[in-house]
């Protein structure tokens, strides 16, 4: 059997997606996968991971971000060719282009496909003209997808109340899920003098980061007791700015995208994310899988990954007075308390997010023993 992945990174599809990979290709089915053009590290190192497991790979142009109907009219009539030449039995689309333009052509040419919500992003933040504009488009190219997946039930819902899907051809996972034994429970960090923060993600104002800077920028000046470190794209002048005057004010370090981040947890005594919009953010899980508390936003796809004052606290969105307010709350509880924290954050994930029970979901809606 030949399966075609249409996706916008190829980072993504190994690091939250190779149990996935691993499985299909086990199965003995034939694992193609489309994916940017770049020249980026990372990206690179990624596809080579790819190749190794015995994906045949095609890079073509995508704007993961812009919104350029010319550009994105060509994105589409490359996915017809592309199809059309591979001649697979079942596509998998995941984030916004692929789904919508991918999802488009696999209609037209009357190919099996299956649609990943993996979150919904800036598009449907705001009512008007560009949110219907989505909408439509998202109904038709869902129109015929054997099942589309949710990684939350709020993402879930907008679409069947808006009509854009069927409730009978939906299906919940919890997220990418965790690999348990790559994020093993690790122990607590011993470091009582300095509390270190960690944000994974990419550096950019939907993630949150102004609000980070901002509240990590007060506790600093306030007592000097926090590191934070950083881990992730940049694609904006302004941020890498903004973190190399805090690393020469010597309480923030930044890593740049890191391809495995465990050891950044692993010194860890608290992950943050305050994210805008997630469809269920995989770093919270990482982090929480090897026992570390986490403080994140109280928004469909972060707030499933934590247990109110148990295994974390939830923060409004857009909101720098109440993460920092939550980043002192943490930062004054006894050591043993965050350490008890982090091993309840440990119990919390482990129970619910097993990446083994996703793939294995995953693969019976494809109908792949």
């Amino acid at each position: 059997m030949k399966i075609l992945i249409l996706c916008n990174n190829a980072s993504g599809l190994s690091i939250f997606r190779g149990m996935l990979v691993e499985e299909l290709i086990k199965s003995g089915c034939l694992l193609y996968a489309v994916i940017p053009q770049t020249q980026d590290k990372s990206e690179l190192q990624a596809e080579n991971r790819l190749k190794k497991a015995g994906c045949t790979l095609k890079k073509m142009p995508i704007d993961r971000r812009g919104i350029n109907p010319f550009k994105d009219f060509r994105l589409f009539l490359r996915y017809l060719k592309y199809i059309s030449s591979v001649n697979p039995d079942k596509i998998i689309t995941y984030t916004i282009k692929p789904n919508i333009y991918g999802g488009l052509a696999s209609r037209i040419l009357h190919k099996k496909y299956y649609t990943n919500i993996t979150g919904m992003g800036t598009a449907f933040e705001k009512n008007g003209l560009f949110k219907k504009f989505i909408v439509s488009l998202y109904k038709s190219a869902c129109k015929n997808a054997g099942c589309i997946f949710f990684q939350n039930t709020q993402n879930k819902k907008f679409f069947t109340d808006a009509k854009i899907v069927p409730e009978n051809r939906t299906c919940l996972l919890n997220g990418s899920g965790v690999d348990l034994e790559k994020f093993s429970l690790r122990p607590y960090p011993q470091e009582r003098t300095f509390i270190k923060f960690l944000f994974i993600g990419r550096v950019m104002k939907e993630k949150g980061i102004d609000e980070l800077l901002s509240a990590a920028d007060r506790i600093y000046n306030e007592s000097h007791n926090i590191t934070l470190d950083i881990a992730g794209f940049t694609e904006e002048d302004e941020y890498l700015q903004k973190m190399h005057e805090r690393e020469e004010k010597g309480y923030l370090s930044f890593h740049g995208f890191k391809s495995d981040v465990r050891p950044l947890i692993e010194k860890a005594h608290c992950l943050i994310l305050p994210s805008y919009h997630e469809g269920m953010a995989n770093t919270l899980l990482e982090a929480g899988a090897m026992g570390r508390p986490l403080i994140t936003s109280d928004i469909p796809g972060c707030r499933e990954a934590v247990s109110e004052n148990k295994t974390g606290f939830l923060v409004k969105t857009s909101d720098s007075d109440d993460l920092y307010e939550k980043m002192k709350l943490f930062i004054n509880l006894p050591h043993d308390k965050k350490a008890e924290m982090g091993m309840e954050s440990h119990n919390f994930i482990a129970e619910r997010f097993d990446k083994r029970d996703v793939v294995k979901k995953t693969l019976e809606m494809l109908k792949i023993s």
